[in-house]
């Protein structure tokens, strides 16, 4: 992107996500999707952002003026959240999960986490009337560890609109409750020399 598309895009992610990041756009088509990166972003917090937009209008100026001009989003179809956790599953699929899961000092087993975590994210969103959200679990190469996106949708014939959209850093709160949850059930080992 040139430089003004960078600003432009920059102003946009932060109207929606808050201002308090760096968003470099790595990928999309202009007024229907877009992949974000957010830069800085550390483990259990929003590194990447896939945005499809749903609806676009006139903008306010263009509407007051009646002038042909810029548009603005109305709506986005889903909002995907990102973030990297070290991985809580084995990287093979021949060994049994709950003995690998036992070797890592987890107090618990797998689905056990697993459907705990997607509690919490049904939690998040059980008192909108507006949107949703769920939790995806991706296999990631090269380093062990995961991804989670949590995808953001609206309910059937109700849309996301842009001031609906939780900022970047209502999402890495939750995330980091995430993180706690996983922390909790990992046992506690005795300090050596203790």
């Amino acid at each position: 992107m040139s430089g003004n598309l960078n600003n432009q895009a920059q102003y946009f992610l932060e109207e929606i996500f808050g201002k308090n990041h760096k968003y470099e756009v790595v990928d999309g088509y202009y007024g229907d999707y877009m992949d974000v990166w957010v830069e800085g972003a550390k483990d259990y917090e929003v590194k990447e952002l896939h945005i499809e937009i749903g609806g676009w209008q006139p903008s306010r100026f263009q509407r007051e003026c009646s002038t042909a001009g810029s548009q603005e989003v109305v709506s986005f179809d889903v909002i995907g959240a990102g973030s990297f956790f070290p991985s809580i599953s084995p990287e093979e699929y021949d060994i049994d999960v709950d003995e690998w899961f036992s070797s890592k000092d987890y107090d618990c087993s797998y689905d056990e986490i697993w459907n705990e975590l997607e509690a919490k994210v049904r939690e998040w969103y059980e008192n909108s009337d507006w949107m949703e959200s769920e939790l995806e679990y991706l296999e990631h190469g090269g380093r062990e560890g995961c991804s989670f996106m949590l995808n953001l949708k609206p309910l059937p014939a109700d849309t996301i609109e842009p001031h609906n959209v939780p900022k970047l850093d209502e999402i890495n709160d939750f995330l980091k409750e995430l993180k706690e949850i996983i922390d909790s059930h990992k046992k506690k080992t005795a300090k050596k020399g203790s």
